[in-house]
């Protein structure tokens, strides 16, 4: 049995009737649809004039879209990311518990205003640093107690691929951090092929802290579902991690992922 979870998709850019068709194509049982908050109107409004990437879709709206896709195959999660934006994360996290979300994946993709995807503006500190300064946001973002998934750990990887043993001690206090919080790390397909080697002690990490891991590509295209898949396989296989959880109303529920 293969990976049968992927609870990091977005619909945005792609027809979600592709994207569903792929998801059964490739054997998963259940694909989470979890649009970026400044994705949904309702979210969106508070954020101002804020970066978009796709349609903006009502949530009520959205709902009907995910139940539409609905089969005894595939099941469809309804999921939503919440980007960490720490100013405004108060009145976020009231807004997303006004619906009946499957669960808030938290991500952060942003240091005091820098896209951690680019170079440009990219802080002139060293590559330590700049990583303790990573991990120190996704901990603050565990500290809000408004997630069931700590999504891409080391997507700061796409700009910064350099780090120390500190970096890697500073990993394993995340993974522990997110197992007392009850919180799922997301083990990210992405991830593993940006920084392998940190993602190897991620994975050692949550075996060791029995901590609940989800799996994720990030997709935004129907062929990335099986972005770096038969490699993130392997890693979970290697690091003894043969289960996963998905969440439904927000309780987590074990499933067989490998």
């Amino acid at each position: 049995m293969g990976i049968i979870t992927d609870l990091h998709t977005h619909i945005c850019r792609t027809p979600w009737k592709e994207m569903h068709l792929t998801a059964r194509e490739n054997h998963l049982k259940y694909i989470g649809i979890s649009e970026h908050v400044y994705q949904l109107q309702e979210t969106r409004a508070l954020m101002g004039d804020f970066f978009l990437e796709g349609r903006v879709y009502e949530i009520e709206e959205y709902f009907q879209i995910l139940q539409s896709l609905q089969e005894d195959d595939v099941h469809v999660l309804r999921g939503v990311e919440l980007d960490y934006l720490p100013e405004i994360m108060p009145r976020l996290r009231q807004r997303l518990t006004e619906y009946p979300f499957d669960y808030v994946i938290g991500a952060v993709h942003e240091l005091d205003g820098w896209d951690i995807h680019t170079y440009r503006d990219k802080p002139d500190i060293s590559p330590e640093s700049l990583w303790l300064k990573y991990f120190d946001a996704q901990l603050d973002l565990l500290e809000h107690g408004c997630i069931q998934i700590l999504a891409h750990p080391l997507r700061l990887a796409v700009t910064e691929k350099q780090f120390t043993p500190l970096v890697e001690e500073r990993l394993i206090d995340l993974v522990q951090r997110a197992s007392q919080k009850d919180v799922a790390v997301e083990i990210n397909a992405k991830d593993v092929i940006l920084a392998p080697s940190l993602a190897r002690v991620m994975v050692q990490a949550s075996h060791r802290n029995k901590a609940m891991i989800t799996t994720g590509t990030d997709a935004h295209y129907p062929e990335e579902l099986n972005r770096g898949i038969a490699t993130l396989q392997t890693l979970l296989s290697d690091g003894n991690l043969e289960r996963t959880v998905i969440f439904i109303n927000q309780i987590a529920v074990s499933v067989s992922g490998l």
